[in-house]
Parts: C-alpha cells; structure tokens; sequence
C-alpha cells in the first residue's frame, strides 16, 4: 500500500480542489458546541488523495520487524480553526464518457440530464458548471461501446483480490480495471469539535521531540471523576465528644479517614489494529496486547500526565471496534480498516508519606503504596512481610511500571521493552 505525502495533499488544497461558490459553506456556532460544512468539486481521479486530504491517515506502516503508526491530522475548517473534518460525503457530479466509439446525438439533445454530454448535467449545463460545458442545444459526443447515452456502472472484481493486506485477515482490496465514470465529484465534508484532542501529524517539524514515542499526548481524550472515599479504621478508638451535654464521653463510632479520589479516563482514538495488536496473523481481529495487560494492577514508575510516581493505579481497559478510512496512493482507492478506541481506568490518589525508609523510591512513599496508620491518622509505606521479621521491606502491593511504553509509536516485534 502506498500513502499520500504531506506535499501531494498540500498541492490539492492548492490546485486541485474546486470550492463551490454557491453552496461554499454553513457554520453553527455555540458557546458549548459547534458544527460546520463546506463544499466543493474534484475531479474523480484524485478520490483517494481527496480522502486522506480531509479526513488525514491513521495507518501502520511497516518495515520488517519494525511498525510505526503514521498519523496524518484530518483537514480543519478555514474559518472556524478549531474544528476539524469528520466525514465526507461524495455524490458524482457528471457522467465521464464512455471509452470506446463516437456516436453523434442527434441535434438538440446533447447534454440531457440523465446521459450527460461531454458538459455537465443538462440543467445546469454552461460555463459555470464544473462539469464542463455542455448545452441544451447543439450536438454532443459520447464514446460508446454499444450504444449512444448508457451510463457505465462500478465494478469490483472481489473474486480477483489482486492485493492483500496481511495483518487484517479476511480483508482485501481490488485493483478495479478503471476507477471511476465519473469526471467530477461533489465533495461535502462535516466538521466537528473534538473536544481537548490534540492533532498531531507525523511530518510536523516539532514532532520528534514533542510527540515521538508519546501517543498520550495526540489523539486521546481525557476525563476525570472526582469521589471521597472514607476509610473505615477498625480497632481505633471512639470518637468523644468535646463539647455539650456528653462532653468526653466517647461513642462507638469507628474513626475513619476521608480521602479524596479520583478516576482518571483516557481514551486513545483511532489506533489501527495492524499497530497495537500483537500477532494479527495469529490473532486475528482479536485485540491482545501483551504490554498493556502485563502492567494492570501497576503503579507508575515515573511522572505520566503530570501526575507524580506512584500516584496512579492502572485499574482497567476497554476497546472500542472502529472502521477507519485508509487511502491508497496506488490503487485510486480508499480502504476501510480495523481499528481500536480504547480507554485506560486509572485511579488516583495522592498523598504522601509522612516518614520513608532509606533508598525508598518514589513510587513507593506517594500514593497508592501508602497505608493510613491508626494511631495518628498519617499515612506511611508498607510491604508484604512477616511482621518484625526483618527490617528490611519485602515486596510491594502494588509494582511500578512505566505506563509510556504503552503510548509509543514504534514498536519492534520481539522486543519486550516495546
């Protein structure tokens, strides 16, 4: 398969796509929401680089034992900057002629609506149809293997897969014998808000020290669900009243700790399934990931997000089954691929002990690795030992690990440290 570059698809914004001038576009703006269209024309044989210049790549390119996923932002509106193209819709404007023959019509038919000339549709045939310029009048040509006016219609050859794409079983794609019959085509692309997702293309010239082997930081959403939580602290003395009619007279009420919460949710969109899957030959269309379900019930090692070690807990996953468009430089064609959203559970809690041992690490002293003492309340690390056995802490309830290496966007089959 080949991909489009960042230079093809700037030459189409430039020279080859035609903005409606009657039609061009409608906005709706809000002040929570917003929405936007626009309009124009192509001819059909830039239909593949028309879709990856609206809606962008999202793709895994591959070189031997190396996957790279290749990401390419879809187009934003030229006037509302913030939103970006959602989806395409394309509706032939013109029948192309036929490929074989020349047969006259007779005078004062060319161009009719449903047989289309050499112009555009008969009812808005002219000068200022992108068409071309048919008439109402005169004569017009069409090329025709058996008959004058007969539309051609698509074919796909799917008994004849000529190629195939290897890491999405059951899936492949035609190089169909002509691409299209059409000469224009009407394009009509939607755009939309995506609210606090960062596009980020792979060809930006600040993409390798900002975004290379960071996933986290592009295509993902992130939202948090704040609880307090009260820890309930058995075999601690009652509490005692202070002041009233029963002053320091205690009440069998369990001392308890408030301790604020958080669910942090972080969903990564668009991730082609031929990337994040392990074995797509062995697996199929099953999603396994060996990296991400090795660090569940994991700490992190390091800051991730800004938050600090040891305050995040890697408490689930769940994947999201998408279809994404992939356009092919080679074939003319657009191909609808497997691929993932998936959302990351984290809770968080920070707080911090209030004595260490000697050589602790930071994961261990902050967050979910500190344990409420009851006699005063304080927070303090702990480990799994026999008590007053040794001094020397054993192993820890909750192990680090470094949740960036879930986000990379390269990867070496074989190599653990993936």
């Amino acid at each position: 398969m080949k991909y489009f570059s960042e230079a093809q698809i700037q030459v189409f914004w430039k020279q080859k796509w035609q903005e409606a001038i009657g039609e061009s576009y409608s906005l709706s703006v809000g002040n929570t929401t917003a929405s936007a269209t626009l309009v124009g024309y192509i001819d059909s044989d830039d239909l593949a680089l028309a879709i990856a210049s609206i809606l962008g790549y999202s793709a895994c390119l591959q070189k031997g034992n190396i996957r790279m996923i290749f990401r390419l932002s879809p187009a934003c509106h030229p006037r509302i900057r913030n939103l970006y193209a959602s989806s395409v819709r394309i509706t032939p404007y013109a029948f192309m002629e036929a490929p074989m023959g020349e047969v006259r019509l007779p005078s004062g038919s060319g161009g009719s609506g449903n047989q289309g000339g050499s112009g555009g549709q008969g009812n808005q045939g002219g000068s200022n149809n992108p068409g071309g310029s048919g008439g109402s009048s005169g004569t017009g040509k069409v090329k025709s293997g058996k008959g004058p006016g007969k539309p051609y219609k698509e074919e796909s050859p799917s008994y004849k897969s000529q190629l195939k794409d290897p890491f999405a079983l059951g899936e492949s794609y035609n190089k169909i014998f002509f691409t299209t019959k059409y000469k224009k085509l009407k394009l009509e692309i939607d755009f939309s808000e995506f609210v606090g997702v960062v596009f980020a293309s792979n060809t930006q010239p600040d993409f390798y020290p900002e975004f290379f082997n960071k996933e986290f930081k592009r295509y993902t959403q992130s939202t948090f669900d704040y609880n307090l939580e009260i820890l309930q602290m058995d075999n601690a003395a009652s509490l005692v009243f202070d002041a009233g009619p029963a002053k320091e007279q205690a009440f069998p009420t369990p001392v308890g700790i408030m301790l604020p919460q958080a669910k942090l949710k972080l969903r990564w969109m668009w991730v082609p399934h031929d990337f994040i899957s392990d074995k797509p030959l062995e697996y199929g269309k099953t999603l396994y990931n060996e990296t991400i379900q090795s660090m569940l019930g994991h700490v992190n090692s390091k800051d991730f997000l800004g938050f600090k070690p040891g305050t995040l807990l890697f408490s689930a996953w769940k994947t999201e089954p998408i279809v994404i468009p992939v356009a092919d430089a080679e074939t003319n064609a657009v191909v609808m691929k497997l691929a993932w959203n998936i959302e990351f559970e984290f809770s968080y809690l920070n707080v911090e002990a209030a004595d260490i041992y000697q050589n602790a690490k930071p994961w261990a002293t902050r967050g979910h690795n500190t344990f409420p003492y009851r006699g005063d309340g304080k927070f303090y690390p702990a480990s799994i030992r026999e008590e007053r056995s040794t001094p020397i802490p054993g192993a820890l309830l909750y192990k680090p690990a470094n949740f960036a290496r879930i986000f990379r966007t390269i990867r070496v089959d074989g190599d653990n440290n993936n």
